[in-house]
């Protein structure tokens, strides 16, 4: 009743067709897919490379996560795929994540293996207003989303 979506945002492309095309998506779940009882399903987008937007060009990821915001997702989730950005750095985006997006949306963050600061990363995404973290523990898929339930 739930769906993800993976998106990513570089290379950058034709902005106004990414947009337009990431809105009528959510719109057509909005009034295509239906959750438990008939209730609206959650929907949640994964930016694969939010962070490295950020830091290349930030308007585009301001852009995208203010169109975010108005389509009326349940949430962003956001990645360290590489594992080599500092905590510091995913606290930044976690920051900014939250004031661009509406206050009822949540903010999920997930971090690969890389420069051995993976635990350290989540904490500080948790700390700066990350509303849960999710992770890969083996074969199975560990969800610490608590604080979304």
């Amino acid at each position: 009743p739930n769906t993800v979506h993976e998106i990513s945002l570089l290379p950058k492309g034709d902005t106004k067709q990414v947009l337009a095309s990431l809105c009528a998506c959510i719109q057509w779940l909005h009034a295509n897919v239906r959750g438990d009882h008939g209730k609206p399903c959650r929907i949640y987008v994964n930016i694969l490379d939010l962070i490295d937007t950020f830091f290349i060009d930030r308007s585009w990821a301001c852009d995208v996560l203010e169109q975010l915001a108005k389509d009326g997702v349940d949430g962003v989730s956001f990645e360290d795929g590489r594992g080599s950005f500092f905590p510091f750095q995913i606290a930044a985006v976690v920051v900014s994540m939250k004031a661009l997006l509406d206050a009822n949306q949540k903010v999920l963050f997930h971090a690969h293996a890389g420069n051995g600061m993976e635990n350290a990363s989540a904490l500080e995404a948790l700390l700066h207003g990350a509303d849960g973290y999710w992770g890969r523990d083996g074969k199975r898929i560990v969800n610490y989303w608590s604080r979304i339930a």
